[in-house]
């Protein structure tokens, strides 16, 4: 936990503290948050899609050429916006493996990946990472809604091709771990403007990520939870952005877009102002883990989960591990 005397504008973006664009695992990490200390860089580490309710087929039953295009944040199936973060799945991809973490580019490590969109304009995709079994990368911008074509090449070869549905907005929120746990930080704003910055998940020695329940503060401090994820940007104007906890509790949004000014690299940030009576066992059957979901233009994002602490109690004997896979 870190206080700090400086202004939080919950209508804006942080500032990120560091270029990122490596590889995307299941979660990116909050630490892009300028002022948070200490952070997990949660855009570090491939690996295999198998969560949530998302189950890409094991690379052995896949045909020749075929190419699984997926959200980078929780690797769902569906429909892709331009400017947002892709993940494709496949065999042979790439002959080795290279990240770009400061710049994406248009060829890494020998590889490319071109996007025919519904127009018949060719668009040269933008790679953070590459391997042999996986490619991220961005939708351009500009790329025309409707079905669209990718098509991977290394040092020349066509190695994939796959089809993916291209939407103005296909919101998708970052998480860390199996369990959907999200991937956010909290900054408690008290009255006289001190800051507390705080996770809300841990890591143990084996790299098994849990989470740590959200401490709403002193009565008088604003608890606003910073999320992370993409496809959000394109949204018509705030107004169009809401969530809702446990399909029940609507939280005011005070921020949706780019993650950090002149963000390229498609990673988006939402802020929540999180209402108190969540903090309150008042609420008949307040549980400590809650759903959260967002819905940007009409178009709901994955449900990710929270854990929310309850005046000092935070569950049963058996959550005290925290929600974990």
């Amino acid at each position: 936990m870190k206080r700090a005397r400086r202004s939080f504008d919950a209508s804006a973006a942080t500032q990120p503290t560091k270029a990122r664009t490596a590889p995307i695992t299941q979660s990116p990490d909050p630490a892009f948050a300028a002022p948070i200390p200490g952070t997990n860089d949660f855009l570090k580490s491939a690996v295999v899609a198998t969560t949530g309710n998302t189950v890409i087929l094991p690379a052995a039953a896949w045909p020749s050429l075929t190419l699984a295009n997926t959200s980078a944040a929780g690797f769902g199936l569906g429909p892709l916006a331009p400017g947002s973060i892709a993940t494709a799945f496949g065999r042979n991809l790439a002959a080795g493996t290279s990240d770009s973490p400061a710049t994406p580019r248009t060829s890494l490590g020998g590889t490319r990946v071109s996007m025919t969109d519904s127009a018949g304009t060719v668009r040269q995709a933008l790679l953070s990472y590459v391997s042999p079994g996986q490619v991220n990368y961005l939708i351009p911008t500009g790329t025309a809604p409707g079905s669209a074509t990718v098509s991977i090449t290394s040092n020349g070869s066509v190695t994939a091709t796959g089809q993916i549905d291209v939407v103005p907005v296909a919101p998708r929120l970052f998480t860390v771990n199996p369990a959907s746990l999200v991937a956010a930080n909290v900054i408690l704003v008290s009255q006289n403007g001190d800051q507390t910055y705080e996770s809300i998940y841990q890591s143990d020695q084996n790299g098994n990520i849990t989470g740590i329940p959200i401490d709403f503060g002193s009565a008088t401090d604003a608890v606003y939870l910073v999320l992370y994820g993409t496809g959000i940007r394109n949204r018509t104007s705030k107004t169009a952005v809401s969530a809702i906890i446990d399909w029940t509790v609507s939280v005011p949004v005070t921020y949706a877009g780019p993650q950090g000014l002149n963000n390229p690299d498609g990673l988006d940030q939402i802020n929540l102002q999180l209402p108190r009576s969540l903090g309150s066992p008042v609420l008949p059957a307040n549980p400590a883990f809650h759903q959260l979901q967002l819905t940007v233009d009409g178009q709901p994002s994955n449900p990710v989960m929270l854990l929310i602490q309850i005046n000092g109690y935070w569950g049963s004997t058996e959550r005290k591990t925290g929600l974990s896979a």
